[in-house]
């Protein structure tokens, strides 16, 4: 039972690059609507900090569709202009120079008016506008393609039909890659770098797709070489030192000492983690109320009795509620738990779940005599294979 997500690499990814320090050196963003009219335009900065839009300038714009918009700046950031009647930006732009120009028109794309823009007097807020443009080009016939692959498949259409759709997929999903490397090699500022690699994160995480999305070590091994090329940037600092805490989180805790923890057993005694050391423990995170859990135990139940002559025994912790505290009980009597059971009966507001970075029940670690984890998630026969692979 899940019950929440970590941070979302993709967010991070969208957001870098946005913070640092604000100064007298602004940016000048003129621009014109062509053929639609909006009345209220907004200029939107994201800063990390927040994780929301923060909104730094607005305006109306003429009766020719005619704006002009400002913003301070000390280092290259990440700018959306959006409608204020709608959510979602109609472009974005970077203040690599003082000046920016923007056109925007709306095209028929699909039987749909999509905005579509020219930038002049920014590199790189041109290189997000083509690689965005080149992206959703891609995007869009992989998309075409497997509608045609899944009609086929629904007729019961041969193999010589389906696998040269397959292949075409196939290599526009390469191609895409491809063509982000280069543009990834060619950005001209932090912010360009960042924007473009979450946009084809963005993309890679839907497997309609088929594109392969960069890892956390791979993008770690980037964000070094831009950093040596960008050492001061602000933004760029801050992201790295945030993607380090995802790729330990994304570690797990194997080869770390097992988090210390005291918690009440069913009588309110205290019972220390620490004082099973020198036995191998098996710390079960469950609860009463939790199916997947008790649909668990006995594989756990099954465990415990083999192993339990061998140096081995189990450590149960619950994340019953304060009011669950009999069906915690009772379960405990269903399911034949013998070994000890703790709990501060808080839920999800136990101490345990930050220092374990529980995110869904069942979850366990194997902690070793000296009181490293060993392993984790240990679930169906992998808990016995792994007892019997450590417990010779």
């Amino acid at each position: 039972m899940t019950r929440f997500l970590s941070l979302a690499l993709i967010v991070l990814l969208l957001q870098a690059c946005t913070s640092g320090k604000s100064g007298n050196q602004g940016f000048r963003l003129e621009g014109s609507l062509q053929d639609t009219t909006f009345e209220l335009l907004y200029l939107e900065e994201v800063p990390m900090e927040t994780n929301r839009p923060t909104v730094v300038d607005s305006v109306r714009p003429d009766k020719s569709g005619k704006f002009t918009l400002h913003a301070p700046a000390a280092e290259d950031r990440i700018y959306y202009v959006r409608p204020a009647q709608q959510p979602y930006p109609l472009f974005v732009v970077v203040n690599d120079s003082k000046k920016v120009n923007v056109t925007v028109k709306f095209e028929r794309v699909d039987g749909q008016l999509n905005p579509t823009y020219t930038v002049n007097g920014s590199t790189a807020s041109q290189q997000i506008r083509d690689f965005s443009s080149v992206l959703n080009d891609g995007l869009r016939t992989i998309m075409n393609n497997r509608i045609g692959l899944d009609t086929l498949l629904k007729l019961g259409k041969p193999d010589s039909l389906i696998r040269p759709v397959q292949e075409k997929m196939l290599a526009q999903a390469k191609a895409l890659s491809v063509q982000t490397d280069s543009a990834l090699n060619q950005a001209r500022t932090p912010s360009t770098y960042m924007l473009i690699l979450g946009f084809y994160q963005g993309a890679a995480s839907n497997p309609a797709f088929g594109m392969n999305p960069f890892t956390l070590e791979e993008i770690q091994e980037q964000l070094v070489k831009l950093s040596a090329r960008f050492p001061e940037h602000n933004g760029l600092n801050t992201f790295q030192r945030k993607l380090e805490e995802e790729v330990q989180k994304s570690k797990g805790l194997i080869g770390q000492s097992a988090p210390e923890f005291t918690l009440p057993d069913a009588n309110g005694k205290p019972i220390a983690l620490n004082s099973f050391r020198g036995k191998w423990v098996l710390v079960d995170f469950w609860a009463s109320w939790c199916r997947p859990c008790r649909m668990e135990n006995p594989t756990v139940v099954a465990a415990y009795q083999r192993f339990k002559n061998k140096n081995f025994t189990v450590l149960g912790v619950s994340l019953d509620r304060e009011d669950g505290k009999q069906d915690w009980l009772q379960a405990i009597r269903d399911d034949k738990l013998e070994w000890t059971q703790v709990s501060d009966l808080k839920f999800w507001n136990s101490e345990v779940v930050s220092q374990y970075r529980i995110e869904g029940i069942p979850y366990n670690v194997l902690v070793d005599p000296q009181g490293k984890v060993v392993a984790e998630n240990l679930r169906g026969p992998e808990l016995s294979k792994k007892l019997q692979e450590v417990l010779k």
